[in-house]
């Protein structure tokens, strides 16, 4: 048996394969571009950093051999070109890091581009292993959430948010999916559409972010992190010991070195020892401080402080809110509706406010972050050890770290929320840079009698474009039914799946799979991969009745509802029972749902269903069909599917055909 599918030759608009355009090959192209210039110049650092590997070894073992000699033999002039051996030791472990930051930037920028190639491919192993961890799998969810998320395959391996996020963050991944889970409502869907549409041109802007957002995320300073240490108690309000102790530490060595050199000055010995017994003791006491005290502080400083170019990142990533968020804002100044409050104002106030915002906040950041160099310098931590020693210096930067922190804490969660929706918006500007066949979805009023999906060659955006086969669809106006039959295999639930991914795509502002597409503001209610509960005593009949049951009761409370209308997607509903009293349930069911004004459509086998009276006067048939090849002689029965919708109930069936192709 061989099962293949086709497309007719003469074929109309709305049942041929898209192929892949021009533009998305030009993105990939760069991509592939973009990735064999940084493996050339991964190359060349590398062999940069051996030539100073060399060299660091050399002077290394020089200082250790002539300092040996210089100590055996006493002399000043060997001891000092050890000591100058060893400091040029330094200077080039200094100088070594640059091409070493470079390669391990380069090394990340690589594994962003593989990323972006295998979103394009479809590459779904290769994006498993690059995202790791995104964070989706905990977020809390409804029931009709969860419900749309598992039937069409919204989030997880091998899913939409799988497919088109660009997000390096947590935070970011989760805004994102958080969209495509969210109704389809107008003011937010819009807000998001604006806000692409100001990114998609910006490929090097969108790659310089997603690098930067990159760099960041996987450091003990990533967002998620450092929002949590923000927005966490202050470290000295249970230790305020601890936050003087500094000063008088300092204050005591300070004391005691004047008195140990008054001694030594005037002859005086008692003076003298005491003072160098003083001074031990501070010593000793910020040791035992150093060692049982400050994992606190180090984390602190490791979460806050992970470096400099971290803090920059930072800055860098919120100053995109200014080009990310310019021609909103620019038709929010001029209008006095929704979209002064609208997304682009929350992000461009809490990235850029001049006082609280993100940016001003990480400049301050970066001055504490100079104080830190002494730490995160191996030039400079030889300078560190005697300041800690004497002066405890962690506990002098903690101050500061709290200052900045009591300062900004109560606008950390606004940034990072504008940082998170940053990513979803580059992330969906990424996928219109990428398909730019794809169109940009209308959005109706909802309180339209009229109100209708209604979509030209409408495609399944995880299905790839040469595999693909789009469909003209028409799902209203309200108190309508789509009555999809066909036989097994032939495509219905994959209309349902395309549908459903596109109106998602459009609540993320993203363009859709189709050549036009138009919609009322909806809410996706969805019943089409329902399993049992053997642990929870649950059968299939049963699981299948209590999504049945969350689905129309949310129908109904959308029944008076002026900001969206109900769409549900019904797949083979009821198949947990006998075929006469599922026609009957099902048209009741189907009833109820029109009562309240839902968009729906539905599959089936039953095509009795389709000549239930009260349903006939309410529903709009579809189908698709098979086309079955009987071999000649030995030859194999082939069947084949061309997945193309057509008007009206399918005229045949497969199942039993199917049972004799494999043999049974």
């Amino acid at each position: 048996m061989e099962v293949t599918h086709d497309t007719p030759a003469g074929g109309t608009s709305n049942n041929q394969v898209v192929k892949r355009n021009q533009s998305d090959d030009s993105a990939v192209a760069d991509y592939r571009r973009r990735l064999a210039e940084l493996t050339a110049s991964v190359a060349a650092d590398r062999r940069t950093d051996h030539r100073f590997g060399f060299v660091r070894v050399g002077l290394f073992l020089a200082s250790i051999i002539i300092g040996v000699v210089a100590i055996s033999e006493a002399s000043l002039p060997t001891l000092a070109a050890a000591a100058a051996l060893f400091v040029a030791f330094l200077i080039v472990i200094t100088l070594n890091e640059t091409p070493r930051r470079r390669i391990a930037a380069a090394k990340s920028r690589r594994r962003l581009l593989k990323r972006l190639i295998a979103r394009v491919d479809h590459d779904w192993k290769a994006l498993d292993r690059y995202l790791g961890d995104d964070g989706t799998a905990s977020m809390p969810l409804d029931d009709r959430q969860r419900a749309a998320a598992g039937d069409l395959d919204l989030l997880g391996v091998g899913s939409l948010h799988h497919r088109i996020s660009t997000a390096s963050t947590k935070l970011g991944s989760v805004t994102l999916a958080d969209w495509l889970v969210s109704p389809c409502l107008h003011a937010s869907a819009t807000d998001r559409a604006e806000l692409r549409r100001n990114a998609t041109g910006r490929r090097d802007s969108r790659l310089a972010f997603y690098e930067t957002a990159a760099s960041i995320a996987q450091t003990a300073g990533s967002p998620d992190q450092l929002l949590r240490w923000m927005t966490g108690k202050p470290f000295f309000q249970t230790r305020p010991l601890l936050k003087v102790l500094p000063s008088v530490m300092l204050a005591a060595f300070a004391i005691a070195l004047v008195a140990t050199i008054v001694g030594v000055v005037s002859g005086l010995p008692p003076v003298r020892d005491a003072g160098l017994i003083a001074m031990g003791v501070v010593l000793v006491i910020n040791l035992i401080v150093t060692m049982t005290m400050m994992a606190p502080v180090h984390e602190a400083i490791k979460v806050a402080l992970t470096g400099r170019d971290t803090t920059d990142a930072y800055r860098q990533l919120f100053l995109a809110a200014d080009w990310i968020t310019a021609g909103s804002r620019a038709t929010a100044e001029g209008s006095s509706d929704r979209t002064r409050d609208g997304l682009a104002s929350q992000i461009h106030t809490a990235s850029l406010d001049p006082d609280v915002g993100a940016v001003a906040a990480m400049d301050a950041l970066t001055v504490i972050a100079r104080m830190n160099a002494p730490r995160s310098s191996a030039l400079l931590f030889l300078l560190y050890v005697p300041m800690q020693l004497i002066g405890l210096y962690d506990l002098w930067l903690m101050r500061r770290l709290e200052t900045w922190r009591i300062r900004y804490r109560d606008h950390a969660e606004s940034w990072f929320d504008a940082l998170g929706a940053m990513e979803a918006i580059l992330s969906v500007a990424a996928v219109a840079d990428e398909q730019p066949d794809w169109c940009d979805p209308q959005l109706d009023r909802p309180d339209d009698d009229d109100a209708a999906i209604r979509a030209s060659r409408i495609g399944h955006p995880l299905i790839t474009a040469d595999d693909r086969v789009c469909n003209d669809v028409t799902l209203g106006p309200r108190n309508s039914v789509l009555l999809v039959t066909g036989s097994n295999m032939s495509g219905k639930s994959t209309l349902l799946r395309s549908i459903g991914l596109n109106v998602s795509l459009t609540a993320a502002g993203s363009p859709v799979c189709a050549t036009s597409m138009s919609l009322p503001p909806c809410e996706l209610l969805t019943s089409i991969r329902v399993t049992d509960d053997l642990s929870g005593g649950v059968s299939f009949y049963m699981a299948e009745l209590k999504r049945l049951k969350q689905v129309v009761a949310r129908a109904e409370q959308l029944r008076d509802s002026t900001d969206r209308v109900a769409l549900v997607l019904l797949d083979e509903i009821l198949r947990g029972t006998n075929s006469r009293e599922r026609q009957i349930a099902v048209a009741r069911v189907l009833r109820r749902l029109m009562d309240v004004g839902a968009l729906g459509a539905i599959t089936t086998h039953d095509l009795e269903l389709t000549g239930d009276d009260v349903l006939a006067a309410h529903a709009v048939n579809v189908h698709f069909r098979e086309t079955i090849d009987v071999g000649e002689g030995d030859a194999e029965d082939q069947m084949t599917f061309d997945y193309t919708l057509r008007d009206g109930v399918c005229p045949t069936t497969n199942a039993l055909k199917l049972l004799e192709m494999v043999g049974l």
